[in-house]
This record gives C-alpha cells, sequence and structure tokens, in this order.
C-alpha cells in the first residue's frame, strides 16, 4: 500500500469516526430534549402533548394513555429533570439514564420523589418516542 493510500484511509476512519460521534452526541441532545419536553407537557397538564412523545408500539402506551387524564385531574405535579446520560443506541432503540423529581403543588395525598431509571427509546416515523422504562431507585420524601 502507498503512502497517498495509506494517508487517505487513515483520513477517511477519521471523518467516519468524527461523523459517528456526531450522530452519538446528536441523539442524546434530542432524547434529554423529548425528556425536558414530556415533563414540561406533564407539569402543564397537555394530554395530547405528553401521548405523542410515547411511542404508540409500546407496552405501557394504552396503560398511560387511561391513567393521564386521572392524574391531570387529581393533582398539580412539578416535575424537574436532575440528570441525564444518554448510554447509547441499537438499531432503532436508544437508552439513556434519568433522574428526576416529583412533587405535589396540589391534590390529595401525593409522596413526592426522586427517580433514578433507565428509559429505552425507540423510533416511531424517524421521531424517537419513550418506549419503557427500568426503575433502579426511588426515595421518597421524608426518607
Amino acid at each position: 500500500m502507498t503512502r497517498k493510500v495509506a494517508v487517505v484511509l487513515t483520513v477517511l476512519v477519521l471523518v467516519f469516526f468524527a461523523v459517528s460521534v456526531q450522530a452519538e452526541e446528536d441523539i442524546g441532545e434530542t432524547l434529554r430534549k423529548l425528556i425536558v419536553n414530556a415533563l414540561e407537557a406533564n407539569q402543564m397538564e397537555d394530554q395530547e402533548a405528553a401521548l405523542a412523545m410515547i411511542h404508540t408500539g409500546s407496552p405501557v402506551y394504552e396503560k398511560i394513555q387511561g391513567r393521564i387524564p386521572l392524574i391531570f385531574s387529581s393533582f398539580d405535579l412539578e416535575y424537574e429533570l436532575l440528570y441525564f446520560q444518554y448510554l447509547g443506541r441499537d438499531g432503532e432503540y436508544a437508552v439513556a439514564r434519568i433522574k428526576q423529581t416529583t412533587k405535589k403543588v396540589k391534590g390529595p395525598e401525593f409522596q413526592d420523589n426522586k427517580v433514578d431509571l433507565i428509559q429505552v427509546f425507540r423510533l416511531e416515523k424517524g421521531q424517537w418516542k419513550f418506549w419503557n422504562q427500568v426503575v433502579l431507585d426511588m426515595q421518597l420524601s421524608g426518607e
């Protein structure tokens, strides 16, 4: 292999790596914005916007769809994103670790909490949406 070919191949590998890193950063930022928008939609009690961010094929979609009206009519809640770390992507799925708080502003008895979770996202028609989650830890107020 000539030196010229080796230099061109090295440059191509570096460009590919840089593009891949940028694409991963873009996905991470897109997911962080999705989370922030979802927290805002829930805080503003915008049922349509909140549901639009959940993948319609999600195994929890119907359950959430049924609970949102009850939650919105019963409580005023305040949400805050404390931590976000994009973990990676595998095809049409992506994963992030999230820590958030939920506090009651008004409504019946409710336990304010801080939750640490792994959130799974899935592409739907070219858009990242919530798919499912695993709660790693939950701290209730007063604990």
